[in-house]
């Protein structure tokens, strides 16, 4: 049977190039430090708002002139808000330092965003359509806006108090605030990286973020899914598993351990992911699948079928689980029952080449 790839099409995004319609976007911004500020934590404040700025600019420019393709939301479709625009193009996008300058109470920075609208609207149009990697773009942004209002409240509580004490208190905790704010600057251009295809630079950007910020689940989950993508399923594999430890109902992390496992042809260790996942979410139908999958490479094609059934109840366009079913009723002898679910994957998906192969074994049997 063909194992299909589907995690990946989570992950990565396929980047296309156009050099004649390349826009560039420049601005500069100069940080006043605060006392608790280093050299260090200007800039990653510094960078941060100048990103900000430069992101701005780019959502107006998509939101305006580029016919941005909608959302669902609770079964509607919705137009993207200027504010969901702006995460995915942080998350798609690479911000590079032109000039920056630390005079010891000012931090400035100059930097710029190349943007192909219609390479950056493809990956507006790809993120839009899978409404976890939406959310999570949305919390990354949200974690960095959060960074910000605690850095300012901060700061005033620094210059309101006199005692040591707090004092040191307050800075220690300026500074690790600051890695928060770091370590969303090392996510995006993992993203980044992984959306233009290059896994391995995606890799080593993910490991600087989770060293400033190892408590997130959403890093450690990149990280896992830039090792599929370079192709290193081993190492992704802890990856996953740690986030799941952070967060145990992180449907995206119980999806890839389990997706992993399969890939490695390990489908007893792949089941109880999946589990978990339907403890989850029920109606989880690519759960119900990759269940329905494994227990066909297993030979048992009667849960197979059962799981096969579940996943495609709840996604009746869900052609792979179409020719799963058939698959195993081809395994079991069943040719006349095979050519019926190859029939109804070629129904979804009329250029279903194995369906076709298959279905045509069957009718020969």
């Amino acid at each position: 049977m063909r194992r299909i790839a589907s995690l990946l099409c989570v992950f990565v995004l396929c980047a296309t190039t156009s050099e004649s319609q390349i826009r560039t976007y420049v601005r500069e911004y100069t940080y006043r430090a605060g006392e608790a500020d280093s050299k260090l934590t200007a800039q990653k404040i510094a960078l941060n708002q100048v990103r900000r700025l430069l992101l701005e600019e780019v959502g107006v420019y998509l939101e305006s002139t580029l016919s941005v393709d909608r959302r669902e939301d609770a079964g509607q479709l919705t137009d993207l808000t200027r504010q969901q625009i702006t995460s995915i193009t942080a998350g798609v996008t690479e911000t590079k330092i032109l000039q920056e300058r630390w005079t010891g109470e000012e931090y400035y920075i100059k930097a710029s965003i190349a943007v192909d609208p219609e390479e950056v609207r493809e990956k507006v149009r790809q993120v839009a359509g899978n409404a976890e990697k939406l959310r999570e773009l949305e919390r990354a942004s949200s974690r960095a806006d959060s960074a910000m209002r605690e850095i300012a409240r901060l700061r005033e509580e620094l210059a309101s108090t006199r005692d040591e004490n707090e004092r040191l208190r307050l800075r220690t905790e300026y500074a690790k605030t600051s890695d928060v704010i770091g370590a969303g600057d090392w996510f995006q251009k993992g993203y980044a990286a992984l959306a233009a295809g290059n896994a391995a630079q995606a890799v080593a950007h993910l490991q600087k973020a989770i060293a400033l910020d190892p408590a997130s689940p959403e890093l450690q989950h990149n990280l896992g899914a830039a090792y599929v993508a370079k192709g290193e399923l081993r190492s992704a594999l802890p990856c996953f598993e740690r986030a799941v430890s952070m967060n145990p109902v992180f449907v995206p992390s119980l999806m890839a351990a389990g997706y992993v496992h399969v890939q490695l042809r390990e489908f007893t260790e792949a089941l109880p992911w999946y589990d978990r996942v339907l403890a989850v979410d029920p109606g989880q139908a690519e759960a119900h699948y990759w269940i329905g999958y494994s227990y066909n490479e297993m030979g048992q094609y009667s849960a197979a079928a059962q799981a096969l059934e579940q996943a495609v109840a709840l996604r009746p366009d869900y052609a792979e689980a179409y020719y799963s079913l058939g698959w195993g009723l081809q395994r079991s002898g069943d040719h006349v029952g095979a050519m019926q679910q190859f029939e109804r994957a070629l129904a979804v998906r009329p250029d279903y080449a194995d369906a076709m192969l298959a279905k045509g074994g069957s009718a020969m049997a």
